[in-house]
């Protein structure tokens, strides 16, 4: 799984990345603009993306799923616009709605929305895959441990 996000976004697909490492699902994530692009022109059909836009309408992101389309690539997006080109674009879209208070803008809360969608893919991949899960899991702990005082 590759994982695109920009700005604000890509807090939530960094996020999304260190939860997925710990499973058996092979992902990839880089914060720069230009390697994602490089990377999402090596995917293909077998492959699949996991886009995170808060407006879905971000021209570099449109770019990014551009290149997934012309490579075939099936597109997960999270989006709180189900009329944006991001979700009208993607195989699945998973709405991420929030609303704008006086005190929290829309973004802070839809990034909340965000992060617990991910959290839900994670639950629903690793308890899919259980054994496999745990095994991962438990090996990140050992690396992990390592590393604590």
């Amino acid at each position: 799984m590759a994982l695109f996000g920009l700005g604000g976004s890509s807090v939530v697909t960094l996020e999304a990345y260190h939860k997925f490492l710990r499973t058996s699902l092979k992902c990839f994530y880089n914060q720069d603009y230009h390697i994602q692009l490089m990377s999402d022109a090596t995917l293909n059909e077998n492959d699949v993306a996991l886009v995170v836009s808060h407006t879905g309408r971000n021209r570099e992101i449109l770019e990014i799923v551009s290149i997934l389309q012309s490579n075939q690539v099936p597109i997960i997006s999270i989006t709180s616009s189900p009329s944006s080109p991001l979700a009208q674009k993607s195989t699945v879209t998973l709405l991420s709605i929030s609303e704008e208070t006086n005190y929290r803008p829309e973004s802070i809360s839809s990034t909340v929305a965000q992060l617990t969608i991910v959290d839900a893919l994670f639950m629903l991949y690793a308890s899919h895959q259980k054994a496999d899960a745990v095994k991962t899991i438990e090996k990140n702990r050992e690396v992990i441990k390592t590393i604590r005082v």
